[in-house]
């Protein structure tokens, strides 16, 4: 259904009203072509008047030894970031300009102004699009909370009934449990609850839940170990637009990598390696659903491994 026509383009409090206000010419109204590669121009930068951002946190936690080589921690945080340096997203703009949420009546706001068309189109790309002015100012807020475990174990085999001298296993267990993440670019902009979810607003994926666990068994000259990390699911923040149901969400990710080293002399070491050891291809979610510096080569390449697996193999010489 379009929303936008020449028949209500002088017509107050209609969204074709209010484009026709904000730089798109008559004869386009209801026809205006999408912007290309999914994207529009933007126009960002830096602010002599910026301050230092201030927080509040907390910091709670506990350290527990119950067995001697048995290192146990839980640490509980909560920071609050009062005149966080931010900029209003592109979604936070248009939704300000052209959404009956925060424009009910779609009168020109002052939301508006920051949207810079193509004079000749009233188009979002071009050389002469500016596209969306999204100045850096000190007015976000930006909270989470949550709590980090961390355990580690290093006992001999012997010691628990192992024959000879099996050596040694040092385990360790990392986890992050993230309870609230919120953030609000400007006053005017949308209170956006960020945790679980992805997209042009909030960025990348942001967990709920990350672990990673590695052991290690050294015996003799060598150290065989695994490495296991794991990512909760995450799903695209609701109430925007709505993408291909494969977009939408991304499960739980697990990797593991397997290492062996060789201590072959005092002066020779030799490290091998393989990293996603079972080929866990990264999710597949298009070039426009995050942010552009989080998104691109249709996932997000700073979240999830693009390579696949790969071998590494290492030698150190001492002289």
């Amino acid at each position: 259904m379009n929303l936008v026509s020449q028949s209500q383009a002088n017509l107050a409090g209609t969204l074709s009203h209010l484009c026709l206000q904000t730089g798109v010419p008559f004869a386009a109204l209801g026809s205006l072509a999408r912007p290309s590669a999914g994207q529009i121009n933007s126009q960002s930068g830096g602010n002599p008047s910026l301050e230092p951002e201030r927080a509040k946190t907390v910091t709670l936690g506990a350290a527990w030894q119950p067995i001697p080589r048995l290192q146990l921690s839980l640490d509980y945080y909560r920071i609050d970031i009062a005149h966080a340096i931010s900029r209003p997203s592109v979604t936070d703009v248009l939704d300000a300009c052209y959404g009956t949420v925060l424009n009910p009546a779609l009168s020109v706001t002052p939301a508006c102004a920051l949207v810079r068309r193509s004079q000749a189109n009233g188009g979002f790309n071009g050389n002469d699009a500016i596209g969306i002015v999204s100045p850096l100012s000190n007015q976000g807020r930006q909270s989470t909370s949550g709590f980090d475990l961390n355990l580690r174990h290093n006992i001999s085999l012997s010691a628990i009934g192992g024959a000879g001298d099996w050596g040694r296993l040092d385990l360790q267990f990392a986890l992050n449990q993230v309870q609230s993440f919120n953030f609000q670019a400007t006053p005017d902009a949308v209170k956006r609850q960020c945790l679980g979810y992805y997209s042009t607003a909030c960025g990348g994926p942001n967990y709920r839940r990350k672990f990673s666990q590695r052991s290690n068994w050294s015996i003799g000259p060598y150290v065989l170990g695994y490495h296991w990390r794991y990512l909760s699911g995450v799903i695209e923040e609701p109430g925007g637009i709505a993408y291909l149901p494969a977009y939408s969400s991304i499960p739980a990710y697990h990797y593991l990598d397997l290492s062996l080293a060789w201590q072959v002399r005092p002066d020779i070491h030799l490290h091998l390696s393989l990293a996603n050891a079972f080929n866990r291809l990264p999710p597949i979610i298009g070039g426009t659903i995050g942010s552009t510096s989080t998104n691109s080569g249709n996932t997000f390449p700073q979240n999830y491994d693009v390579v696949g697996r790969y071998v590494t193999l290492g030698a150190t010489f001492k002289f």
